[in-house]
């Protein structure tokens, strides 16, 4: 019987210490599990499944050339060796968009019948330029033999999509600006106009990428625009990471172009799944939170090569898990934190905090294996509800193609403060003041025991502390000495057994109608608003200050508002 009872208890040690060195991975669970339904595409002028036609003119002018070279073109295009634009959106689809550039790539330089300094002095925005450039393109690439019928699968007379390269820059550094950088649909020839940049440190690809994804219709981008959070860091295209060229894709933005599937978990148990770019299945799951409709958790494997290995590809390689808030439509401010809705509608949960959420990937590995209720950050909904489960990922395995976790629904015995990371005021004029209530409720057992604290001098509270499982703190911004636009600051909390903080942010606006921003309206005002009066943004002399109804045009409106508004201080 001893000898049994040793056998056993070696058995077990060996298991004990496999498991602890990340070697055995328990059984996952293989059953069919039911997959969220793929919406109807928008009709667009980029397919996102199938074989897409595509015109691509190089535009340089009678006084600005062009430097791009046919090699150096045909590597941006269409080489199945680089870092093209046919490659990365095959990866990224897991095969089920195909690019045909048709016979006429990349000819050469093609010469505009105008120089750039006279389609300039058209004075009218880019998105407006490009109605007279386009055809002035088009006639050009037809005298070098361009058939438009051969782009035409809609039988309008023009290409179906023609992305533009204007010799020159898009953001001006000294030299004749183009237009750019944008996708522009709606339109008889829909198009990307980029600039070739050539003074900032070449062609931008990753800008190119992002627009033609815009341009399959309905993908949106997943920044916010107020620049108050950064929702998705650099794990996605349409995020912030693009200005650090990451340009990797989400399964959140895959699944929306329906490229991937997104399974819906049911149950606890552990689970499998591929690298989102891998010959396995291009799948990621979703995990409802406990007591709400509208909010969920997305679950991905990333591994940086495919689409995720583009210049920079994503910040790392492991399990990466979102909250996803299904309130918000998907859709332009989807992810723009608003007076409104101070949370994103999709957000990364990043343990490690760092810029871009670089530090947002888990696995065992790297340290990094469990989120929950308790945890920073943490599973629990935006929106209250009367549910005490939580949702618990667990044993999170190393870092590989094919990873595992374990999910669980635990009912946490402490409390647990729920609030939110964000407190956003919107627009608030010079000088003014403004109120709003910062809630704290109760996500676990007992009561909450809270303190608070704020280092900002134009931050303040009706008090520092309280006792209880649903209360509001009245927080008051004061203005008075605060810069014009995005001004952000922290109350920290110790609250039972969760340490957080809160950011909370204003947008600091003018006084309506104190254009010269000295905090009053006078006749000072009336004399800025009158030297560009008649102006169109985007003409010389034109000033957003003066728009005060920010129609693009200085006009009579503006004018009655600052006689409406005149001796305000």
């Amino acid at each position: 019987m001893w000898e049994k009872i040793k056998l056993y208890l070696a058995a077990f040690l060996t298991l004990a210490l496999l498991v602890s060195a990340g070697w055995y991975q328990p059984r996952a669970i293989s059953k069919q599990l039911p997959k969220l339904p793929h919406l109807p595409r928008p009709a667009s002028a980029i397919k996102s499944i199938g074989v897409q036609k595509v015109l691509v003119l190089l535009m340089d002018f009678p006084d600005q050339k062009g430097t791009m070279t046919y090699r150096s073109a045909e590597e941006r295009f269409v080489s199945d060796r680089s870092k093209s634009l046919k490659n990365y959106f095959d990866k990224a689809s897991g095969g089920k968009l195909k690019i045909d550039y048709g016979s006429f790539f990349i000819q050469d330089w093609i010469t505009m019948p105008k120089t750039i300094e006279e389609y300039n002095k058209m004075k009218v925005p880019d998105h407006t330029m490009v109605l007279t450039m386009g055809p002035d393109a088009y006639r050009a690439a037809q005298e070098k033999g361009l058939k438009m019928e051969e782009y035409d699968e809609d039988g309008n007379g023009y290409p179906d999509l023609t992305i533009f390269i204007w010799a020159g820059n898009s953001s001006g550094d000294g030299m004749k600006t183009v237009p750019g950088d944008f996708y522009r649909g709606g339109i008889p020839f829909p198009l990307i106009s980029i600039g070739e940049n050539m003074r900032e440190g070449g062609f931008p690809l990753g800008t190119m990428l992002h627009e033609f994804f815009h341009g399959m219709g309905g993908l949106y981008d997943l920044y916010d625009y107020s620049y108050i959070v950064d929702p998705v860091g650099g794990w996605d295209l349409m995020g912030m990471g693009l200005l650090e060229n990451y340009c990797g894709m989400s399964s959140f933005s895959r699944f929306h172009a329906g490229w991937v599937d997104i399974e819906t978990i049911t149950g606890p148990g552990t689970y499998e799944i591929d690298d989102l770019n891998g010959d396995g299945e291009h799948k990621a799951y979703k995990i409802q939170i406990p007591g709400s409709i509208d909010e969920w958790i997305l679950v991905e494997n990333r591994q940086r090569h495919g689409a995720d290995g583009y210049y920079n590809g994503c910040p790392g390689n492991g399990i990466v898990i979102y909250h996803v808030d299904d309130r918000r439509p998907y859709g332009g401010r989807f992810n723009t934190i608003t007076s409104e809705w101070s949370t994103p509608g999709i957000a990364i949960l990043d343990p490690g905090g760092a810029p871009l959420h670089k530090t947002a990937n888990y696995g065992a590995d790297i340290g990094k294996t469990k989120i929950s209720g308790t945890t920073i950050p943490n599973t629990l909904p935006y929106v209250p509800n009367s549910s005490r489960e939580t949702i618990c990922i667990s044993n999170i395995s190393n870092v590989g193609p094919k990873m595992t976790f374990k999910v669980a629904f635990e009912s946490p015995q402490v409390p647990i403060a729920r609030v939110s990371e964000q407190l956003p005021f919107g627009q608030v004029e010079k000088g003014a003041t403004k109120t709003q209530e910062l809630k704290f409720t109760n996500a676990g057992a007992g009561k909450l025991q809270a303190f608070l604290k704020t280092d900002c001098k134009w931050i303040s509270m009706d008090r520092t502390s309280f006792i209880g499982n649903d209360e509001a703190i009245l927080v008051t911004i004061d203005t008075s000495k605060l810069s014009y636009g995005i001004n952000k600051g922290q109350i920290s909390f110790n609250c039972s057994s969760t340490v957080g903080r809160v950011t909370v942010s204003v947008d600091v606006v003018p006084i309506m109608g104190d254009i010269n921003l000295d905090q009053k309206v006078d006749e000072k005002d009336f004399e800025e608003l009158a030297a560009c009066f008649g102006k169109n943004e985007g003409e010389e002399g034109y000033k957003k200050e003066a728009d005060l109804n920010k129609d693009g045009t200085i006009d009579r409106m503006d004018l009655m508002l600052l006689a409406r508004n005149m001796g305000r201080k």
